[in-house]
């Protein structure tokens, strides 16, 4: 594993080292995972959340204010960072 690359310019962002400690801190906004060596995060229910490393949970708010890019690929074609974090919207509703 080499060092984040400072050309990502990510801002500090507090990590928890559990999901359930994010989860508490976080409160009603969603946690999510995020990678400081390619500055991505993300969702619950993506392959990469929990393992990628070096990574740590945290709130998804701080992430995208910290420029983490959204984990989703058009997010970073069309020029997106952490601010194009969306939630799908619940079934049935």
């Amino acid at each position: 594993m080499g060092e984040p690359d400072p050309g990502l310019m990510l801002g500090p962002l507090q990590t928890y080292a559990t999901e359930p400690a994010a989860r508490a801190a976080c409160g009603d906004g969603h946690v999510v995972w995020a990678e400081r060596y390619a500055g991505y995060f993300y969702k619950p229910g993506e392959a990469r959340f929990g393992v990628a490393a070096p990574g740590a949970y945290a709130c998804a708010k701080d992430a995208a204010g910290a420029n983490y890019w959204d984990s989703d690929p058009m997010a970073g074609v069309m020029g997106y960072h952490g601010k194009s974090f969306r939630w799908p919207d619940p079934v049935g509703s």
